[in-house]
């Protein structure tokens, strides 16, 4: 519900005249009304100081009969002080009014998405290659889900499936598969923690494949490799794979070509790793390197408590944020600061980002189905959907096996137990290629694939 302008004149008025008792000469020259708050912009007289507005903040609750008034001690590019004063009525977000208005910016980087407006009411917009990951924590009916909803459609709509992929991770609550006809999605709608980390491990391995390729042609992120290669192309001279070997069992010498952003969406993603420990292995080094190579990661969670987990999320991603949690303590661990715990929840949310000295308050748009559904049509017009496999069903051919195979099986079957980890250790090479060599174990049914607990058994007797 919107305030009507009577109301909001009437309240310009007292303002005005709560002041003039105490001898502070101000006048109101405009207003803005937000969804939670209404920001009145004030003309104080020569002489008066902002601090002396402030110390009369309490007052001003009293005299206009509202529980919240927060000051703006000057606005940027005026000479006005700024008032928020907490709206009777909490306005509903239209996702589809908030969209319109903030695409009217021309502006707007590709990875740009839209989280809701600010307390003045103008929409709010995360770059993700400058995030370059994403947070968000808050419990049952906080907003979470709605939130990664008003993300993922603000790519949808504005990206071609050449320019954006779409990972969707789901293993509770399957509200994601309303997404499941999108030519987007680089995979299915995945809810089972199988499949997810078969799908992590296939990115982990591109992220790998990403960043020799980037380096080889001297390109530091995503826009300036695919510039690199459309260049190359415009002048009929595309570049060749410097990693493509004759033994890599192809025909013809493949050419680098152009790659989409990759955004992986992750509900739940603490309880997740908390239920299948293999999960975190796999998350932190697209967290750690996925960023540049443009693959971002947008992870939600219900439980911001200090663990081992989130310290180490929280570590690895400075863009946080916090919708309503349930103490002090969670409000803290999240974006720093206190004041999460009273946040009136149902999408009302505070934003911390690295490059931001101070939290960012934000209503969430209200998103229903048929948004989504309009949305997923929309996106029709690029196509079918086009599925990758990971190939962790099909039995690789003998070509494609690592050099280190052989010796790998024979480590494994000698000490009947297996992880990456181990692999890792005993042979001296990264993670990706132990986690291949794992991966053509268990194709070829030398190891099990992992049970619910994320353990690997061997198949294999102990002498081979």
């Amino acid at each position: 519900m919107t305030q009507s302008p009577a109301v909001a004149e009437k309240t310009a008025a007292l303002i005005t005249s709560c002041l003039l008792k105490y001898r502070l000469k101000s006048a109101v020259v405009d207003y803005s009304e937000g969804s939670m708050f209404t920001l009145f912009r004030l003309a104080p007289s020569a002489g008066i100081r902002s601090s002396q507005i402030s110390a009369l903040i309490p007052e001003l609750c009293r005299s206009l009969n509202v529980t919240e008034i927060r000051m703006i001690d000057f606005i940027p590019g005026t000479p006005y002080i700024g008032l928020l004063v907490k709206n009777e009525f909490r306005k509903i977000v239209s996702f589809s009014h908030c969209f319109t208005k903030w695409t009217e910016d021309k502006s707007l980087p590709q990875l740009s998405m839209m989280a809701g407006e600010n307390i003045t009411g103008e929409p709010v917009s995360l770059d993700l290659t400058q995030l370059p990951h994403l947070l968000i924590a808050g419990t049952t009916g906080s907003g979470k889900s709605m939130l990664m909803h008003s993300l993922i459609l603000s790519l949808l709509y504005r990206a071609s499936p050449a320019n954006v992929r779409l990972v969707l991770c789901d293993a509770h609550h399957p509200e994601l598969s309303l997404y499941r006809d999108t030519p987007h999605l680089l995979f299915p709608v995945l809810s089972d923690s199988t499949e997810i980390a078969e799908a992590l491990h296939f990115l982990t391995t591109e992220a790998e494949i990403r960043r020799k390729q980037f380096s080889a042609i001297n390109a530091p992120d995503l826009r300036r490799y695919n510039e690199k290669i459309a260049i190359a192309e415009s002048f009929g001279r595309p570049i060749p794979d410097p990693f493509w070997r004759p033994e890599d069992c192809m025909a013809e010498h493949p050419r680098l070509s152009h790659k989409p952003a990759i955004v992986i969406c992750i509900e739940n993603a603490v309880q997740l790793i908390n239920d299948h420990s293999n999960i975190e292995d796999l998350i932190l080094p697209l967290l750690q390197q996925g960023g540049m190579i443009g693959i971002h990661l947008l992870l939600t969670t219900r439980s911001p408590l200090p663990t081992k987990i989130n310290q180490q999320l929280k570590f690895h991603i400075p863009a946080r944020i916090a919708m309503t949690v349930t103490s002090k303590a969670d409000s803290h661990f999240i974006i720093g600061l206190h004041g999460a715990e009273i946040l009136s929840g149902d999408g009302d949310m505070l934003l911390i980002t690295a490059d931001s000295a101070e939290t960012q308050r934000i209503q969430g748009a209200y998103i229903s189905d048929s948004d989504i559904h309009n949305a997923v049509d929309y996106c029709k017009k690029w196509g079918d959907v086009n599925y990758l496999t990971t190939g962790r069903t099909i039995v690789p051919d003998v070509c494609d096996l690592d050099p280190l195979f052989d010796r790998a099986v024979q480590f494994v079957a000698e000490k009947q137990r297996v992880s990456i980890s181990a692999i890792q250790r005993e042979f001296r090479i990264g993670y990706n290629r132990a986690a291949r060599i794992v991966e053509e174990m268990e194709d070829l049914g030398i190891i099990s694939e992992p049970f619910s607990d994320g353990r690997l058994e061997v198949l294999v007797p102990g002498a081979l």
